[in-house]
Protein backbone atom coordinates (compact mmCIF):
# COMPACT_ATOMS: atom_id res chain seq x y z
CA UNK A 1 0.00 0.00 0.00
CA UNK A 2 1.38 3.41 -0.88
CA UNK A 3 2.88 5.34 2.15
CA UNK A 4 2.99 2.28 4.41
CA UNK A 5 6.26 1.24 6.09
CA UNK A 6 7.80 -2.10 5.67
CA UNK A 7 8.84 -4.03 8.78
CA UNK A 8 12.49 -3.38 7.95
CA UNK A 9 11.95 0.41 7.84
CA UNK A 10 10.01 0.33 11.14
CA UNK A 11 12.86 -1.50 12.86
CA UNK A 12 15.40 0.99 11.48
CA UNK A 13 13.36 3.98 12.67
CA UNK A 14 12.95 2.50 16.13
CA UNK A 15 16.68 1.94 16.35
CA UNK A 16 17.41 5.57 15.36
CA UNK A 17 14.92 6.84 17.98
CA UNK A 18 16.51 4.72 20.73
CA UNK A 19 19.98 6.01 19.81
CA UNK A 20 18.78 9.62 19.97
CA UNK A 21 17.26 9.11 23.43
CA UNK A 22 20.44 7.46 24.67
CA UNK A 23 22.62 10.35 23.43
CA UNK A 24 20.35 12.95 25.00
CA UNK A 25 20.38 11.15 28.34
CA UNK A 26 24.16 10.83 28.27
CA UNK A 27 24.56 14.57 27.53
CA UNK A 28 22.24 15.52 30.41
CA UNK A 29 24.11 13.31 32.82
CA UNK A 30 27.44 14.85 31.82
CA UNK A 31 26.12 18.33 32.65
CA UNK A 32 25.33 17.25 36.20
CA UNK A 33 28.63 15.54 36.92
CA UNK A 34 31.54 17.49 38.45
CA UNK A 35 35.05 16.07 38.53
CA UNK A 36 37.20 16.87 41.57
CA UNK A 37 40.80 17.75 40.72
CA UNK A 38 43.59 18.21 43.26
CA UNK A 39 44.35 21.88 44.02
CA UNK A 40 47.01 23.84 45.95
CA UNK A 41 47.24 23.41 49.73
CA UNK A 42 46.05 26.50 51.62
CA UNK A 43 47.82 27.21 54.94
CA UNK A 44 45.62 29.00 57.47
CA UNK A 45 47.51 30.95 60.13
CA UNK A 46 45.60 31.84 63.27
CA UNK A 47 46.80 35.23 64.52
CA UNK A 48 45.99 35.98 68.16
CA UNK A 49 43.95 39.09 68.77
CA UNK A 50 45.90 42.08 70.10
CA UNK A 51 45.52 42.98 73.72
CA UNK A 52 42.32 45.03 73.90
CA UNK A 53 42.71 48.66 74.92
CA UNK A 54 41.43 49.53 78.36
CA UNK A 55 40.79 52.83 80.10
CA UNK A 56 42.93 53.52 83.16
CA UNK A 57 42.82 56.45 85.55
CA UNK A 58 45.43 57.84 87.93
CA UNK A 59 45.88 60.90 90.13
CA UNK A 60 48.95 63.16 90.15
CA UNK A 61 49.26 64.80 93.54
CA UNK A 62 51.66 67.78 93.59
CA UNK A 63 54.09 68.38 96.43
CA UNK A 64 52.79 71.82 97.43
CA UNK A 65 55.34 72.25 100.22
CA UNK A 66 56.82 75.72 99.84
CA UNK A 67 54.26 76.73 97.21
CA UNK A 68 52.15 79.73 98.15
CA UNK A 69 48.39 79.14 98.22
CA UNK A 70 47.93 81.85 95.58
CA UNK A 71 50.22 79.96 93.18
CA UNK A 72 48.71 76.49 93.46
CA UNK A 73 46.21 77.02 90.64
CA UNK A 74 49.09 78.01 88.37
CA UNK A 75 51.04 74.89 89.36
CA UNK A 76 48.09 72.59 88.61
CA UNK A 77 47.57 74.27 85.24
CA UNK A 78 51.23 73.76 84.34
CA UNK A 79 51.10 70.08 85.35
CA UNK A 80 48.13 69.56 83.04
CA UNK A 81 49.94 71.29 80.16
CA UNK A 82 53.12 69.21 80.60
CA UNK A 83 51.15 65.96 81.02
CA UNK A 84 49.15 66.51 77.83
CA UNK A 85 52.32 67.20 75.83
CA UNK A 86 54.04 64.08 77.19
CA UNK A 87 51.08 61.84 76.38
CA UNK A 88 50.88 63.25 72.86
CA UNK A 89 54.63 62.82 72.27
CA UNK A 90 54.58 59.26 73.60
CA UNK A 91 51.61 58.38 71.39
CA UNK A 92 49.08 57.56 74.09
CA UNK A 93 45.47 58.69 73.92
CA UNK A 94 44.63 60.44 77.17
CA UNK A 95 43.39 63.51 78.96
CA UNK A 96 44.52 65.40 82.04
CA UNK A 97 41.99 67.44 84.00
CA UNK A 98 41.96 69.51 87.16
CA UNK A 99 40.10 67.90 90.03
CA UNK A 100 40.25 69.86 93.29
CA UNK A 101 43.83 69.58 94.61
CA UNK A 102 45.17 67.03 92.14
CA UNK A 103 45.37 66.28 88.40
CA UNK A 104 43.21 63.44 87.11
CA UNK A 105 44.82 61.55 84.19
CA UNK A 106 42.74 59.18 82.08
CA UNK A 107 44.51 57.12 79.40
CA UNK A 108 43.74 54.37 76.90
CA UNK A 109 46.42 51.67 77.17
CA UNK A 110 47.06 48.08 76.13
CA UNK A 111 47.12 46.46 79.52
CA UNK A 112 48.78 46.91 82.88
CA UNK A 113 52.37 46.91 81.63
CA UNK A 114 51.83 49.91 79.38
CA UNK A 115 49.91 51.66 82.15
CA UNK A 116 52.96 51.35 84.43
CA UNK A 117 55.12 52.90 81.70
CA UNK A 118 52.70 55.79 81.33
CA UNK A 119 52.80 56.37 85.08
CA UNK A 120 56.56 56.84 84.82
CA UNK A 121 56.12 59.07 81.80
CA UNK A 122 53.83 61.59 83.49
CA UNK A 123 55.22 61.51 87.04
CA UNK A 124 58.97 62.10 86.42
CA UNK A 125 60.11 65.67 87.01
CA UNK A 126 62.01 65.82 83.72
CA UNK A 127 64.75 68.16 84.97
CA UNK A 128 67.58 68.01 82.41
CA UNK A 129 70.81 69.77 83.43
CA UNK A 130 74.04 70.48 81.58
CA UNK A 131 77.25 71.15 83.50
CA UNK A 132 80.80 72.07 82.61
CA UNK A 133 83.19 69.49 84.07
CA UNK A 134 86.78 70.44 84.85
CA UNK A 135 88.99 67.38 85.31
CA UNK A 136 91.52 67.45 88.15
CA UNK A 137 93.50 64.41 86.98
CA UNK A 138 94.18 62.48 83.78
CA UNK A 139 91.40 59.94 84.32
CA UNK A 140 88.96 62.67 85.37
CA UNK A 141 88.03 60.63 88.44
CA UNK A 142 88.55 63.83 90.38
CA UNK A 143 86.58 66.69 88.89
CA UNK A 144 84.54 69.79 89.52
CA UNK A 145 81.14 70.46 87.92
CA UNK A 146 79.94 73.98 87.19
CA UNK A 147 76.29 74.75 86.44
CA UNK A 148 75.47 75.98 82.93
CA UNK A 149 72.42 78.03 81.93
CA UNK A 150 71.00 75.21 79.82
CA UNK A 151 68.18 72.80 80.64
CA UNK A 152 64.83 71.25 79.76
CA UNK A 153 63.25 74.63 79.03
CA UNK A 154 65.73 75.12 76.17
CA UNK A 155 64.69 71.94 74.33
CA UNK A 156 62.21 72.38 71.49
CA UNK A 157 62.22 68.78 70.27
CA UNK A 158 63.28 65.37 71.59
CA UNK A 159 62.88 62.08 69.74
CA UNK A 160 64.34 58.54 69.78
CA UNK A 161 67.14 57.52 67.43
CA UNK A 162 70.19 55.27 67.11
CA UNK A 163 73.93 55.84 67.06
CA UNK A 164 75.88 52.76 65.92
CA UNK A 165 72.84 50.65 66.85
CA UNK A 166 72.73 52.12 70.37
CA UNK A 167 69.45 53.82 71.39
CA UNK A 168 69.84 57.59 71.81
CA UNK A 169 67.69 60.66 72.37
CA UNK A 170 68.06 63.33 69.70
CA UNK A 171 67.43 66.84 70.99
CA UNK A 172 67.08 70.24 69.37
CA UNK A 173 67.60 73.53 71.20
CA UNK A 174 65.88 76.90 70.98
CA UNK A 175 67.96 79.98 70.12
CA UNK A 176 69.14 80.49 73.69
CA UNK A 177 70.04 76.84 74.13
CA UNK A 178 71.88 76.74 70.79
CA UNK A 179 74.03 79.72 71.76
CA UNK A 180 74.87 78.36 75.22
CA UNK A 181 75.69 74.87 73.94
CA UNK A 182 77.80 76.33 71.13
CA UNK A 183 79.82 78.43 73.60
CA UNK A 184 80.18 75.49 76.01
CA UNK A 185 81.51 73.08 73.39
CA UNK A 186 83.75 75.80 71.95
CA UNK A 187 85.43 76.23 75.34
CA UNK A 188 85.82 72.46 75.84
CA UNK A 189 86.91 71.47 72.31
CA UNK A 190 90.39 69.94 72.26
CA UNK A 191 90.74 69.84 76.06
CA UNK A 192 90.45 66.88 78.48
CA UNK A 193 87.53 68.63 80.18
CA UNK A 194 83.96 67.52 79.53
CA UNK A 195 80.34 68.55 79.73
CA UNK A 196 78.07 66.38 81.86
CA UNK A 197 74.34 65.78 81.43
CA UNK A 198 72.01 64.94 84.31
CA UNK A 199 68.32 63.99 84.30
CA UNK A 200 66.49 64.30 87.61
CA UNK A 201 69.80 64.19 89.45
CA UNK A 202 71.12 61.08 87.66
CA UNK A 203 74.20 61.46 85.48
CA UNK A 204 73.53 60.19 81.96
CA UNK A 205 76.91 60.84 80.35
CA UNK A 206 79.95 63.11 80.40
CA UNK A 207 81.60 63.21 76.96
CA UNK A 208 84.61 65.11 75.68
CA UNK A 209 84.15 67.20 72.55
CA UNK A 210 86.54 67.62 69.64
CA UNK A 211 84.88 70.66 68.11
CA UNK A 212 82.30 73.32 68.74
CA UNK A 213 78.70 72.18 68.10
CA UNK A 214 76.74 75.17 66.91
CA UNK A 215 73.91 73.73 64.79
CA UNK A 216 71.47 73.62 67.72
CA UNK A 217 71.37 69.82 67.84
CA UNK A 218 72.83 67.14 70.12
CA UNK A 219 72.08 63.62 71.30
CA UNK A 220 72.03 61.90 74.67
CA UNK A 221 73.02 58.30 75.24
CA UNK A 222 73.41 56.15 78.32
CA UNK A 223 74.96 52.79 79.16
CA UNK A 224 71.61 51.37 80.27
CA UNK A 225 69.45 52.94 77.55
CA UNK A 226 66.90 50.66 75.85
CA UNK A 227 64.60 51.42 72.92
CA UNK A 228 61.58 51.60 75.23
CA UNK A 229 63.45 53.67 77.82
CA UNK A 230 64.60 56.15 75.19
CA UNK A 231 61.03 56.55 73.93
CA UNK A 232 59.90 57.27 77.49
CA UNK A 233 62.64 59.84 78.20
CA UNK A 234 62.10 61.56 74.86
CA UNK A 235 58.41 61.89 75.72
CA UNK A 236 59.27 63.46 79.07
CA UNK A 237 61.68 65.98 77.57
CA UNK A 238 59.26 66.86 74.75
CA UNK A 239 56.58 67.73 77.30
CA UNK A 240 58.85 69.88 79.44
CA UNK A 241 59.62 69.85 83.16
CA UNK A 242 56.98 69.58 85.87
CA UNK A 243 56.92 72.66 88.14
CA UNK A 244 57.01 70.51 91.31
CA UNK A 245 57.44 66.87 92.27
CA UNK A 246 54.27 64.76 91.96
CA UNK A 247 53.17 61.45 93.44
CA UNK A 248 51.07 58.93 91.51
CA UNK A 249 48.11 57.33 93.24
CA UNK A 250 44.64 55.95 92.61
CA UNK A 251 41.88 58.44 92.04
CA UNK A 252 40.32 59.35 95.41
Amino acid sequence: MPGSLTPQKRSLGLLILLLAIALATSSACKKNVSVATPGPTVAIQIVPSPTPSVTKVMALKPAFSGVALSQRDEVLTKIIEVTQKRLQSYGVVGQATWDESYVRVQVLVNGEEEFESVKGLVSARGNLEFKKRTCKDRSCSNFEDEAVDLGTEDITKAYPGRNFERPIINIEFNDHGSQVFCQLTKELAGTPNKFSIFLDGKELLAPVTKMAICDGKAFIEGADFSAQGVKLLAGQLSGGMLPVEVAVSDVP
